[in-house]
C-alpha cells in the first residue's frame, strides 16, 4: 500500500499524561496577603525525582537527569532523587511524590528515553512551577495552546558534554528543542539551584498564579466545559483548529 504522509511538525500535540489521581481542588488567590494553601508553605526550593540510568546511560536524557540529581545533591532546600527507574525497588510510592511535589517551589522536567514524560503534568498538577532543562528539552504537553512563559521556566545549559557526546546525542539536541523561550542560561548545572535560589519572590508569585490559571488544562475531565477547558477540552479544540 501507498506510504503514510509525514505529518506536519504543526499538527503534533503531546497531550498530557492521565493525571486524574490526588487532583487539588482550584485554589484562588483573591487574597492579596497571602497565598492559598495550594501555594503555601513550600519549604522546598527545588525538586527532582525520577528514572535515571546513570552517567553512562543508554539516552542523553537519562544522563542530564543524572547529572540535574547530582547537582542538586547536598543543597539545603533541594529533593532529588534518581533511581535506575521509577518503578524499581525503593522508588518513591505516588503518595511520596504528591508530597514531595507540593513542598516543592520548582520542579524539574527533563526527558529519559523519550523527549515525552508524565513529569510536566505531574508537577502542574500538584502546583509546583515546572522547570524545563535542557538541552535536549522535554515536551510540554499542549504547548501550542498554552502560553507556558506564565507559569514555567525553560533553562538552557551551555556545557553539555556530560550527556551530549555521541552522534545520537547530538541529534536529540536537534530534534528535542525548547518549546517556548527560554528564561535563562547557565554555564554549567552548578549554577542552577543559586539560579533558582534568585528568582524574586514576587516572580515567584506571579508564575504560582500562572500556574493555577493553566492547572486545569492538565486534568481529564468527563465533559467538555469551554468556559473552564480541561485537557480533553484543548485536545478537541486544537483538532478543530487544524480542520479549519
Amino acid at each position: 500500500g501507498a506510504a503514510c504522509a509525514a505529518v506536519p511538525s504543526t499538527r503534533l500535540l503531546t497531550a498530557p499524561y492521565s493525571s486524574q489521581q490526588d487532583v487539588p481542588p482550584p485554589a484562588s488567590f483573591e487574597r492579596a496577603s497571602a497565598p492559598p494553601p495550594l501555594y503555601a508553605n513550600r519549604t522546598t526550593l527545588v525538586a527532582f525525582v525520577g528514572g535515571s540510568s546513570g552517567a553512562a546511560g543508554r539516552s542523553s536524557g537519562m544522563r542530564l537527569r543524572h547529572a540535574a540529581a547530582a547537582a542538586l545533591a547536598g543543597r539545603t532546600r533541594a529533593a532529588a532523587r534518581a533511581g535506575a527507574c521509577v518503578t524499581c525497588p525503593g522508588a518513591l510510592g505516588h503518595a511520596e511524590l504528591v508530597s514531595v511535589y507540593r513542598s516543592s517551589v520548582f520542579c524539574l522536567v527533563a526527558p529519559g528515553d523519550t523527549q515525552s514524560s508524565r513529569r510536566a503534568t505531574e508537577v502542574a498538577v500538584q502546583g509546583c512551577i515546572p522547570v524545563f532543562l535542557g538541552p535536549p528539552f522535554g515536551t510540554a504537553p499542549l504547548a501550542p495552546r498554552l502560553n507556558y512563559s506564565s507559569f514555567a521556566l525553560a533553562v538552557a545549559v551551555t556545557n553539555t558534554s556530560a550527556w551530549v557526546d555521541t552522534d545520537a546525542s547530538r541529534d536529540e539536541v536537534k530534534r528535542w528543542p525548547p518549546e517556548f523561550p527560554p528564561a535563562a542560561q547557565i554555564a554549567d548545572l552548578g549554577h542552577l539551584y543559586d539560579l533558582l535560589a534568585a528568582v524574586p519572590p514576587a516572580r515567584v508569585a506571579e508564575l504560582q498564579r500562572g500556574l493555577e490559571a493553566a492547572r486545569g488544562a492538565f486534568v481529564y475531565r468527563a465533559r467538555l466545559d469551554a468556559d473552564a477547558p480541561g485537557a480533553s477540552d484543548h485536545i478537541v479544540g486544537q483538532i478543530v483548529d487544524w480542520a479549519r
